[in-house]
């Protein structure tokens, strides 16, 4: 079973559902969280996401880059997707918080032990996990910090 500590050595690769986009991260997360905010939940079609966040220095498209395309629904953040039919890869937040968001499922290997919830006041599914509930965001993410119960 893998490590549930990721280190800054280690490396996971991970692609669309397809295979013909790949991407790498180096490292281990800057945070790991659960997101049940509306907009995930409209485009990955589930009621909560696994959210794994990277630096941008650490994440690299390996294969096919030529083949993602992106979608802008509000500025800075940019779902990316393969052009082809569609399969997620990652959300781009480098203009609006310097961080990208690879979608965690996607990374073989990669241990996701998620730290909170985030955005839980527009959640859809009730999780009973004793996992912080954010309201929106976590303050030293730009969020109000108010936690919700279970």
């Amino acid at each position: 079973m893998p490590s549930s500590n990721q280190t800054i050595n280690d490396i996971f690769s991970g692609s669309c559902f397809c295979g013909g986009v790949e991407v790498e991260v180096v490292g281990a997360a800057v945070a790991k969280l659960v997101c049940d905010c509306t907009v995930c939940r409209n485009w990955s079609a589930t009621p909560i996401t696994g959210t794994a966040l990277f630096r941008p220095e650490n994440v690299r498209i390996t294969k096919r880059a030529d083949s993602l395309r992106r979608y802008v629904r509000n500025e800075g953040d940019d779902r990316c997707f393969r052009c082809h039919y569609g399969g997620h890869v990652m959300a781009d937040y480098q203009g609006t918080f310097r961080i990208i968001d690879v979608d965690a499922a996607i990374l073989d290997g990669f241990t996701f032990n998620p730290t909170a919830h985030i955005n839980y006041g527009s959640a859809m599914l009730l999780v009973l996990d004793e996992l912080p509930k954010y309201l929106n965001f976590p303050a030293n993410f730009g969020g109000s910090g108010e936690l919700m119960g279970e």
